[in-house]
């Protein structure tokens, strides 16, 4: 069993509580995880000491803290003992490539994690990773902690030279909690630098508490930048702050739809009591269903939590938008708005006559639209920060666009073709790509994995084709033909298959076999939130850009 750590802290929390075990959502004031490990990073058995292993050692403390939840095999091979311990943080290591004596890349270190938790854990995950190239900070953590995430920060030391921010190295940490109010914001973390001096012990947990606030700097790599800064002058010169650049969110994946056209009558028992009256059905207003797996069981029966938004008319299409808990749809007027879902608050984006299909993508967590014109097709990307847009011609027919993770932008399906188009996310490129389609003649569901794989199903259609960004492709065949509405693949080889108001999940070999969303009734088309990973490695390859040996805040 985890130990429940000391806060170092004189806050008072109004609630301390398990984001992920509830059966509602935690506070948007604060939240803690009371038993969240802290592993001191410094071993005697780890090459140097452990003095560069805070990035394995933060993954270390959450895969032990959702295996203590119920996800047994994310620690699979390993126990709370201390030699234990330091195999897994070693093992990790080892897998992110992390350098004795330079850190670790955290692209590397995301690439590496995901994989873990693939590989490990039958229920399916979101991840999401920023660009510190955007702007994103204090709400971001808090709102995707709120819904029940994991969350691995790694902020960077920017000494300022000048006018700019230049970055030397930083430091990884797993977050605790958080604790807001209209005047000031903490964020309570695990950081496995501090410790007790021995290395060849472990120290006490402690969550540490260390005051937060966006600022906007102008950074020397990517110009001006918003993001979240720890505390304030720090290091043994007082001459560096810590900004957090870089995130690893982790959350038991969740999905959603709108909810089909629906009538009421109001009180049919009064109309019919008056002589002559006439029932008039009234149409409901459109609303956005969201399900959050309520996967680290809180004790109750309960398989998913759930949140409902009304929506401002009827929809012809949305997606989620990765970079907070939020979607874009686009109505029946052809007007694209913003919804934030935990606060139900809508952003009008743009009208765009037109418009058919919804995606967000790139490294700033961009708008893709695919547009009918004249001859050819458009796609348009929007930067809703800064209202720049952006457009590239793409063969007319194209039925549908997702997030592509393997060139950060998007892919269109044209079934006529038998092509897949890779757009990059400066649509400056249009890669086509021939695809083998699935047997039969209905129509056909197109998906990305979190490798980039398209992965193409068929309604009443057993078969499913795997075509990878580069190599051959593979066919397999589910047990049965399903009726689909819709298919969405997850994960490592697994796929969320619904078939009128029902959800089926499906492995790889397309095996039947359960999942989180089995006794969903999705009302409407059902879609999960994807994966994303809103950069590559060569953004952050250079030496500055790894987590290095940490000063203390």
């Amino acid at each position: 069993m985890l130990q429940r750590h000391r806060l170092q802290s004189n806050l008072r929390l109004s609630a301390l509580a398990l984001a992920t075990t509830m059966a509602t959502f935690a506070s948007a004031q604060n939240l803690y995880f009371r038993e969240l490990p802290d592993y001191d990073q410094k071993r005697e058995a780890l090459p140097n000491d452990g003095k560069y292993y805070c990035v394995p050692t933060s993954y270390v403390d959450m895969f032990r803290y959702m295996a203590a939840q119920g996800f047994s095999n994310l620690d699979k091979g390993f126990n709370g003992s201390y030699s234990s311990i330091t195999s897994f943080i070693r093992l990790m290591g080892i897998r992110m490539d992390t350098d004795p004596y330079e850190g670790t890349n955290h692209s590397d270190a995301f690439d590496v994690a995901v994989d873990w938790i693939d590989d490990h854990s039958n229920q399916g995950f979101m991840h999401v990773s920023y660009s510190p190239s955007s702007d994103w900070g204090t709400g971001t953590i808090r709102n995707w902690m709120q819904v029940g995430a994991m969350v691995r920060l790694g902020y960077g030391r920017y000494h300022k030279i000048g006018s700019e921010y230049v970055r030397d190295g930083g430091h990884s940490v797993a977050m605790s909690g958080y604790s807001y109010s209209n005047i000031s914001k903490f964020l309570f973390i695990t950081d496995p630098a501090t410790a007790d001096g021995n290395l060849n012990a472990q120290g006490t947990f402690t969550a540490e508490t260390k005051k937060v606030e966006n600022v906007r700097i102008h950074t020397e790599d990517y110009g001006y930048v918003t993001h979240a800064r720890l505390g304030t002058w720090s290091g043994d010169d007082g001459k560096w702050m810590a900004f957090i650049d870089n995130i690893h969110i982790i959350l038991p994946m969740w999905g959603g739809w709108v909810n089909s056209d629906k009538t009421t009558v109001s009180k049919p028992e009064l109309w019919a009591s008056i002589s002559g009256a006439e029932l008039v059905e009234m149409a409901e207003p459109p609303k956005f269903h969201a399900v959050f797996p309520n996967a680290m069981s809180d004790g109750t029966n309960e398989p998913v939590r759930e949140l409902e938004v009304e929506l401002p008319g009827k929809v012809k299409d949305w997606c989620f938008d990765p970079s907070d808990v939020a979607i874009y749809i686009l109505g029946e007027d052809d007007v694209v708005s913003r919804i934030e879902l935990l606060t139900n608050q809508t952003t009008k984006i743009a009208a765009l006559r037109g418009a058919k299909k919804l995606a967000v993508a790139g490294r700033k967590c961009e708008l893709f639209v695919l547009m009918n014109a004249a001859t050819n097709d458009l796609i348009l990307k929007i930067d809703t920060i800064t209202g720049k847009r952006t457009t590239l011609k793409v063969p007319k027919g194209i039925e549908d666009i997702k997030p592509d993770q393997t060139t950060l932008g998007v892919a269109g399906l044209h079934t006529r073709e038998e092509t897949l188009y890779r757009i990059n996310p400066d649509l400056t490129a249009n890669r086509p790509q021939k695809v083998t389609l699935p047997d039969g003649t209905g129509q056909v569901f197109m998906g990305l994995s979190t490798k980039g794989d398209a992965i193409l199903s068929r309604y009443s259609s057993k078969s499913i084709v795997r075509a990878p960004s580069s190599g051959t492709p593979t066919r397999s065949s589910m047990t049965y033909a399903p009726k689909i509405r819709s298919f969405q693949p997850y994960g490592a080889n697994r796929y969320v298959i619904q078939e009128g108001d029902s959800l089926f999940t499906y492995d790889g070999a397309g095996r039947k076999v359960g999942g989180a969303f089995d006794k969903v009734k999705p009302e409407g088309l059902f879609r999960v939130a994807p994966t994303w990973k809103a950069f590559d490695r060569s953004e952050v390859s250079s030496r500055k850009w790894r987590d290095v040996e940490p000063e203390p805040l």
